[in-house]
């Protein structure tokens, strides 16, 4: 059996897989230092982190359409289209290689790109979210993550950082997924910061929505 057959057949497995695991392991959990930071947010800064977790949340598993509701990844590996968690399990299963190696070097590169509106948004008062992510590894039984650590190394550091404590498929989409959840714990703790970004772009009715959504 040929590779390209192999990878036809993981892929199966895992889109069902993936459809069957993607809500999150995580729960809601009410971080109280968001109070120090709620009113200190702007609604650019709201914006910046929605945007961000929904390029990670596309990353990590995918977007479905009307016409193909089956999750579509973005990262191209051996001609087809996977996911960060796709592309874990192919690691997992056929080892390192190569051309793997320089789809990881690609989303590492995404991530920096995504993510660094959050880390100048929150440059000011770094101190007390580096509190809000001890509050959220401890609540969520997490404290092998390496969220706040990455939050303290500068875009100059990024790239070998990221070289250096990523080096698999496996431990890159544990680290999206954690940053991705612990934005939506975030957010969804920040309502008042929520409530006035809404207003800004006249659409308050859209507010309880969206922190249904975050908060799920």
């Amino acid at each position: 059996m040929n590779i390209k057959r192999i990878l036809g057949l993981l892929l199966a497995v895992i889109t069902v897989y993936s459809a069957q695991t993607q809500a999150s392991r995580f729960t809601h959990v009410d971080l109280l230092y968001t109070e120090k930071i709620d009113g200190l947010i702007i609604p650019i800064g709201v914006a910046n982190m929605r945007k961000i977790i929904g390029v990670l949340t596309v990353s990590l598993f995918g977007k479905s359409s009307k016409s193909n509701p089956r999750p579509v990844g973005k990262y191209s590996y051996q001609g087809q289209l996977y996911t960060l968690e796709q592309l874990a399990h192919i690691e997992a299963d056929l080892g390192f290689n190569d051309e793997l190696d320089a789809v990881r070097s690609k989303i590492i590169d995404d991530f920096m790109e995504i993510s660094q509106p959050f880390k100048e948004d929150i440059h000011a008062f770094k101190s007390i979210v580096l509190r809000i992510i001890d509050e959220w590894v401890i609540a969520q039984n997490l404290e092998s993550s390496i969220i706040a650590e990455w939050c303290l190394v500068t875009m100059e550091e990024e790239v070998d950082y990221f070289r250096r404590r990523l080096s698999t498929m496996g431990e890159l989409y544990q680290f999206v997924y954690d940053v991705t959840w612990f934005l939506r714990n975030f957010v969804g703790n920040c309502t008042g910061a929520v409530q006035n970004y809404f207003v800004t772009i006249n659409r308050p009715d859209l507010y309880e929505k969206f922190i249904t959504y975050i908060r799920s």
